[in-house]
């Protein structure tokens, strides 16, 4: 009788182990996959910071030449080759750095009208070598001076 009633103890004993360690693993894998959406959600959100600022500066800027300078603080951005864009690298906090993780890429297009120039924009921010993360298309119309 005291056999069996330790087999019970033992048997109950070793299932509530069996519980806790599969809810263990249950937890670890629900807390990972959070961590990894948090981090995906902080890049998604600095890229769209980034994205914002730099549609502030294309519309300020007259030409590419101007957006290339305004754009370049601290070294961090470059004319690019194949087309009439630039392309600037900031670090993860929004601080202009040449090395930075992340890169945006600004496609520049000026239409002309009758009263002034309708300028386009499209930003591409991307993270690392990554496909980009945020795309943010912007235009807006400068009015030609009255002589």
């Amino acid at each position: 009788m005291k056999k069996a009633r330790w087999s019970s103890f033992y048997s109950e004993a070793l299932l509530l182990v069996v519980i806790f360690v599969a809810l263990v693993l249950v937890l670890t894998g629900v807390f990972t996959a959070a961590r990894a959406q948090s981090a995906s959600a902080r890049r998604l959100s600095r890229a769209v910071t980034i994205a914002a600022n730099t549609a502030e500066t294309v519309s300020t800027a007259a030409d590419g030449g101007e957006l290339l300078a305004l754009l370049n603080e601290n070294a961090n951005a470059f004319p690019m080759k194949d087309t009439a864009g630039v392309t600037a690298y900031f670090a993860a906090d929004g601080t202009p750095d040449p090395e930075g993780e992340f890169r945006v890429d600004v496609f520049t297009r000026t239409e002309s009208a009758a009263s002034g120039s309708l300028f386009s924009g499209r930003i591409l921010v991307s993270c690392g070598d990554e496909e980009p993360v945020y795309s943010l298309e912007t235009v807006y119309f400068r009015e030609e001076a009255a002589p």
